[in-house]
């Protein structure tokens, strides 16, 4: 695993976007994933990590700690596969950890011993056709 766990993204619902590492503000975003190359950013005025919490127009999720076989950092929410693309699952909180669960199933992985296998393909709010059953 990785040293740095608390990582966290945040899908913005007004603006359809997702914005990274928002744990890391004080006063405002450096940038985000959208209009990085701006001057303005659209978060300048988070002044700190727990204005995310408070704010209804976002969802917050967690980085896992884990990457992917491609080197993609896995965040609840992701939708990814290990070895049959048809099966995918979603990262989910279980209890008191981010566990793996199967689409249209109630099978959980866990994904720590996947974790040289799983392939993020997508998020539950940019690539909902995903969640869809292909079987």
């Amino acid at each position: 695993m990785e040293n740095s766990r608390h990582k966290f993204r945040a899908w913005d619902k007004e603006l359809k976007q997702m914005v990274y590492d928002v744990q890391a503000t004080y006063d405002g975003l450096e940038y985000s994933k959208v209009n990085k190359d701006i001057d303005v950013d659209a978060y300048d005025w988070m002044d700190c990590f727990e204005s995310w919490f408070n704010d209804r127009r976002f969802d917050l999720m967690q980085y896992t700690g884990i990457k992917d076989k491609s080197g993609v950092g896995i965040y609840e929410g992701d939708i990814y596969h290990h070895g049959d693309p048809r099966i995918t699952y979603t990262v989910v909180w279980v209890d008191s950890g981010l566990m793996g669960k199967q689409n249209n199933s109630t099978s959980y992985a866990g994904l720590e011993s996947w974790r040289d296998q799983i392939e993020v393909i997508g998020n539950i709010y940019e690539n909902k056709s995903l969640l869809e059953d292909h079987s």
